[in-house]
């Protein structure tokens, strides 16, 4: 029997159907929970993560699934979606279906269904609300106004739901199917297809659609409703959220005419329907698709206030595929630049709003035949953060394909991870790499000169690397 969240009961812990589907071996996974910055510079979160992420593939490996739920004003909705939107698109509904316009019906049918499967579980909520909003009187808006003696325990019985009710998330899908790439989002997550083109040079194309009043088309649809638009420039157009489309949230969809700011709209202003792209040939390219949230190109944008924020994470991206030798290791290493970077530029007298505190954080990379690095690398994540609670994929310090680890043969690595943390060193930094004194232009204290009193050799580490790459990886892991 399929376990599906419920409103009053996420059970984000308890087992699910999911936990027995196979994970993509060619995508990792990057995470960072949101944090708020005090004035001294030290971090805090300020609300538990509220993101969801799936990189799922079927027995046959010729259906893969990626997803990542941004979710906001709570975690039941992106919950809810994260368990749900397998069961729509893994249980055979793509079997012999390969047409791209076939392909993507099923996956708008899909969000579209998991939307709707989410109110359903919430109607005895909305129905409890309905018989209380009869009982005030025609017009009262209990959410601006002072309660009235005679309604008070109807006004607080209302708003007791209402913070039930709360909460949506954005949604981006990647679905791969017999070698062509499906896009669908809704909301204001990112995905890049970058490529190499013949120049060796990487061609970077967003393949998602921004839901949000930066959308011009977005503007013009809440404008043809009646929205005068231009009232929300510089603020969270509904409640948490920028966006113009999401999953769930009540308030701004059955519940918009309560809104002053909304109840001039000839129908709902936010809907759960997706843009679709694809599908694109992806069995001939060398590259890779990045999908990240909302938080995660806003902390770059806000840090360092580029105009060509897509290209930048992209540039990064590849950059870490020389260095690092897990996908895992990618997306992570990506995400902790961007944590520092947004950092850096409060301490550095950004105090403006958007650098007082971040959102989370989640990024899926997903390869196609880009090369990765090959050196041994030791990760250090920084050094502010517990790595069983921020790190639910630990990163290996050595390609698992490979019988031994570089070096452990006495040739020695020259590649060196780039350090998460301002302050912490690197495995090497401040120590002579040499394992032994043979060839060494400078000789060990004491040697020169002593005939009478030989030093041993200095110690061979050769042992001392195999024991680390045998190691259990959460002991190579600096808390």
């Amino acid at each position: 029997m399929m376990h599906f969240p419920s409103d009053d009961s996420p059970a984000d812990d308890e087992e699910s159907w999911t936990d027995a589907l196979p994970i993509c071996q060619h995508s990792g996974i990057g995470s960072h929970q949101n944090q708020s910055y005090r004035g001294d510079g030290s971090r805090t979160h300020y609300k538990e993560s509220e993101d969801f992420f799936f990189h799922f593939r079927t027995d046959n490996a010729q259906t893969y699934l990626y997803a990542i739920f941004d979710g906001y004003d709570g975690k039941k909705v992106a919950s809810f979606a994260h368990q749900r939107l397998p069961a729509e698109l893994l249980l055979g509904q793509l079997e012999g279906h390969t047409e791209d316009i076939k392909v993507k019906a099923i996956l708008r049918q899909a969000i579209l269904t998991v939307e709707r499967s989410y109110f359903e579980t919430i109607d005895s909520v909305l129905a409890e609300r309905a018989m209380l909003t009869l009982n005030l009187p025609e017009g009262y808006d209990h959410i601006g106004h002072t309660p009235a003696l005679t309604h008070q325990e109807e006004i607080a019985q209302l708003r007791a739901l209402d913070e039930r009710l709360r909460g949506g998330t954005a949604l981006m899908v990647a679905l791969l199917h017999h070698q062509k790439l499906y896009i669908a989002n809704v909301g204001d997550s990112r995905a890049l297809l970058c490529t190499r083109g013949k120049d060796r040079t990487l061609d970077v194309v967003q393949v998602s659609v921004d839901h949000s009043l930066r959308n011009d088309d977005e503007v013009l649809r809440l404008e043809q409703l009646g929205l005068p638009t231009n009232t929300f420039q510089g603020e969270p157009l509904f409640g948490d959220s920028y966006a113009t489309r999401t999953i769930g949230n009540f308030s701004v969809k059955g519940g918009y005419r309560e809104k002053p700011e909304l109840r001039m709209a000839s129908r709902e202003p936010v809907i759960a329907d997706p843009d679709i792209i694809g599908g694109l040939g992806v069995k001939d390219r060398e590259g890779f698709l990045v999908m990240y949230t909302h938080g995660f190109w806003q902390a770059l944008e806000a840090a360092t206030g580029t105009n060509h924020v897509d290209k930048d994470i992209a540039d990064m991206v590849e950059k870490e595929f020389s260095q690092q030798c897990t996908l895992s290791s990618v997306a992570q290493a990506v995400v902790d630049r961007v944590v520092r970077m947004h950092h850096g530029a409060y301490m550095n007298g950004g105090k403006q709003k958007q650098l007082k505190r971040r959102e989370d954080i989640t990024v899926i990379v997903r390869n196609f035949n880009f090369p990765l690095g090959q050196g041994f690398h030791i990760y250090i994540p920084p050094s502010d953060m517990n790595v069983r609670e921020n790190y639910p994929v630990q990163t290996p310090i050595f390609d698992p394909s490979k019988d031994l680890p570089p070096g452990a043969n006495g040739v020695s690595s020259t590649q060196s991870t780039p350090v998460p943390s301002e302050h912490t060193p690197t495995p090497t930094s401040g120590l002579d790499t040499n394992t032994s004194s043979e060839g060494s232009d400078q000789p060990f204290p004491g040697a020169a000169g002593d005939q009478e009193q030989d030093i041993e050799a200095y110690t061979d580490f050769t042992n001392f690397k195999l024991a680390i790459a045998n190691a259990k990886m959460e002991d190579l892991f600096i808390s």
